[in-house]
């Protein structure tokens, strides 16, 4: 009887010796799993709702999206009124309120007698940065806007050094970054490459450590300075598109709910981080001559007997705890505060669909330019 080939015995002993390694491992990350919820262990992962989201999808340009972006049907039939595309965070996506109460949505029923579209390209956890880039990679190839509404928030400085997706050049150019590179685009294709139930996933302390490694990854935060010049170059670059594309651009920059704070109680709220980068955006985006600053009537009032010495009145117009846990200060809107930024809005876009309801229509004004 002939002898098995040589290179067939080898590979039997290398399959054979990476069944044994796999087991090793599956093995020790049981015992591992065991001994640390034995020991009550915990730990919580930056973000962790992104993990297994299923309306969000890693995306090489932007780092995560919304999956429904690259959906034909999310930018429904242009009505005969202008187009307005709405950009922004979580506070332009809605959050905590559902869909229909977002403000582009109350804006769209608010300019319904002019058949305005309002489309909502707000993502929750993102910065100007992919703000642009969503706007570019997503809207222009399927929708010519007439209109775009861009609502910052004090947290998109920190969003713009958190969440790289341009790196400034020596000659002050916006260079495009990989951003299938950035921690957490690769934790997540990480994580949906690991079979199991989500649920299951989810719970897995051992799982959870692997995760936390890849955070490990987050890069160095860019001094102030230079964030803003990546803010200002972004913000350019937006302005050359609304030139070239010939559609309006509206700065909106809401205030956060710490500055309705600081206004009552400054020495407690007025250092904090978020009036501190509200200040910064104000010194940029104040100068468009297209720019409106969200602040409404302070819904709070003095009180010995609240926390940090203000009692909320009713009603207020950010969200409670019990809908969002952003800290105190840092708060979204509720249904009634989105309202109050909806109608603001509407307002200062009045001019402009003035001039369509006139029959001043894309083709006309083109026509006298």
């Amino acid at each position: 009887m002939k002898p098995k080939p040589r290179s067939r015995q080898s590979f039997s002993r290398t399959l054979g010796n990476t069944a044994v390694i796999a087991a090793s491992v599956v093995v020790a990350a049981i015992v591992l799993e065991i001994g640390l919820r034995t020991a009550g262990y915990k730990l919580k992962l930056t973000a962790d709702w992104y993990l297994g989201n299923e309306t969000r999808v890693p995306d090489p340009d932007v780092i995560i999206t919304h999956r429904y972006f690259a959906d034909p049907s999310w930018y429904r039939p242009q009505g005969e009124g202008p187009v307005i595309v709405a950009l922004g965070d979580s506070f332009t996506e809605g959050y905590p309120a559902e869909p229909v109460d977002s403000y582009p949505s109350m804006l769209e029923r608010i300019l319904s007698p002019f058949g305005s579209t309002v489309v909502n390209m707000g993502q929750g956890h993102s910065g100007p940065g992919q703000h642009l880039r969503i706007f570019t990679k997503f809207v222009l190839p399927r929708l010519q806007p007439d209109i775009v509404v861009w609502l910052w928030y004090a947290n998109d400085v920190r969003d713009a050094s958190d969440l790289p997706v341009f790196e400034v050049s020596r000659s002050n150019e916006l260079i495009p970054l990989d951003s299938s590179k950035h921690w957490i685009h690769r934790r997540s294709r990480f994580f949906d490459a690991i079979p199991g139930p989500l649920a299951l996933k989810r719970d897995l302390v051992t799982l959870a450590l692997a995760l936390r490694a890849m955070e490990s990854q987050v890069p160095q935060a860019l001094p102030t300075d230079q964030t803003l010049e990546k803010i200002t170059g972004i913000i350019q670059a937006m302005e050359r598109l609304a030139s070239e594309q010939k559609f309006e651009l509206l700065f909106v920059l809401l205030a956060p709910q710490a500055e309705y704070l600081a206004d009552l109680n400054p020495e407690w709220w007025g250092d904090v981080w978020m009036n501190q980068d509200n200040i910064r955006l104000k010194e940029i985006l104040s100068s468009k001559a297209n720019y409106l600053y969200a602040k409404f009537d302070n819904p709070y009032r003095r009180s010995e007997q609240s926390q940090h010495g203000i009692e909320v009145e009713s009603p207020d117009i950010f969200a409670g705890e019990e809908r969002d846990d952003q800290g105190f200060g840092d708060r979204h809107l509720n249904e009634r505060g989105y309202q109050m930024l909806a109608e603001a809005i509407a307002k200062a876009l009045e001019p402009k669909i003035q001039s369509w309801s006139d029959g001043q229509g894309r083709s006309d004004q083109e026509a006298t330019q």
